[in-house]
C-alpha cells in the first residue's frame, strides 16, 4: 500500500514538473519573439490604440447627434414634457394582503382615490401624443437627417408606452417586504365607458337615489307635455270659438 501511495506521489510530481517546464519554454519563446519583433508590436499596439480612440469618438458623435435630433423633434411636436408621460406608472397604491392585491380593480381605485378627473386628463393627453407621434413618423422633414432611424425607433418605443393611465398596486407586508405587484391600466375606451355609466362609481344607495330622481324628472316632463297639449287645445278653442260655438251660447260657455 505504501509503495502504491509513493508511486502516485511520484506521478503527480512528474506531471507538475512537465507543466512548469512547458510553461518556461513557452514564456521563453514569447520573450524571444517580443525582443526580436518589438518594432512590429509597437506599430500594432499603436494601430489598435488609434482604432479604439476613433471608435470612442465616433460613438460620442453618434450619441450627441441622436440626443440633439430627438430634442429637436420633441420641440417641433411641442412634446418637451414627454418624460412625465413615460413613467412606469402614474400612481401607486399599497395593499396589505394577497387577496387585496388580486381583487383590486379600476373601480375600487377610483372610489378610493377620487381621481377620475386626473385619469381622464392623463389618458386623453397620452392618446393625443401617441397619435401625433405615429402620424409624424409616417412622413416628416427630419427623415433624411443622420441618426434618424435610431430616433424613429425611440419614438416608436415612446408611443408603445403611451397606453393610458397606469396604477401600480403593490402588496407590502407589515415587515416591509414586497410580496407582489400588478398594474391597472385605464385605456381611452374604458374612460369613455366609465363616463357613460357614472353609476359604476356609486354606492347602491347613491345609485337608487339617482334612479328615483330620474323617475321624478320623467314624471315632471310628462306632466309638462300634457299641460302644454291641454293649453294648446284651449288656446285653439278660444281662437276658433266663433266658428265652433253657437253665438247665443258663448257667454254661458265662457
Amino acid at each position: 500500500m505504501a509503495r502504491g501511495r509513493r508511486s502516485k506521489k511520484k506521478g503527480k510530481g512528474g506531471i507538475i514538473t512537465v507543466i512548469i517546464a512547458g510553461g518556461a519554454v513557452v514564456f521563453s519563446a514569447v520573450a524571444n519573439f517580443v525582443s526580436e519583433n518589438s518594432g512590429v508590436l509597437m506599430v500594432l499596439l499603436l494601430i489598435i490604440g488609434v482604432a479604439f480612440s476613433a471608435y470612442a469618438v465616433i460613438k460620442r458623435v453618434k450619441r450627441k447627434q441622436r440626443e440633439e435630433l430627438l430634442t429637436e423633434i420633441l420641440e417641433f411636436l411641442n412634446f418637451t414634457y414627454i418624460d412625465d408621460l413615460l413613467r412606469p406608472y402614474d400612481d401607486q397604491v399599497i395593499v396589505k394582503s394577497r387577496q387585496a392585491l388580486d381583487n383590486y380593480d379600476d373601480i375600487k381605485y377610483l372610489k378610493e382615490s377620487d381621481r377620475f378627473e386626473d385619469v381622464k386628463r392623463v389618458t386623453r393627453l397620452k392618446a393625443i401624443v401617441k397619435t401625433s407621434i405615429i402620424s409624424f413618423l409616417k412622413e416628416n422633414e427630419f427623415s433624411q437627417r443622420p441618426q434618424y432611424a435610431y430616433v424613429a425607433n425611440q419614438l416608436n418605443h415612446y408611443a408603445s408606452l403611451l397606453d393610458g393611465y397606469r396604477v401600480s398596486i403593490i402588496y407590502i407586508t407589515s415587515a416591509g417586504n414586497n410580496k407582489g405587484e400588478r398594474l391597472i391600466r385605464f385605456t381611452e375606451s374604458r374612460v369613455e365607458e366609465l363616463e357613460a355609466h357614472p353609476e359604476y362609481l356609486m354606492t347602491k344607495g347613491e345609485y337608487n337615489k339617482i334612479l328615483k330622481q330620474q323617475e321624478r324628472d320623467e314624471l315632471e316632463e310628462k306632466k309638462r307635455l300634457f299641460y302644454n297639449k291641454v293649453n294648446s287645445i284651449i288656446d285653439l278653442a278660444n281662437e276658433s270659438k266663433d266658428c265652433l260655438i253657437v253665438k247665443t251660447r258663448v257667454k254661458k260657455l265662457d
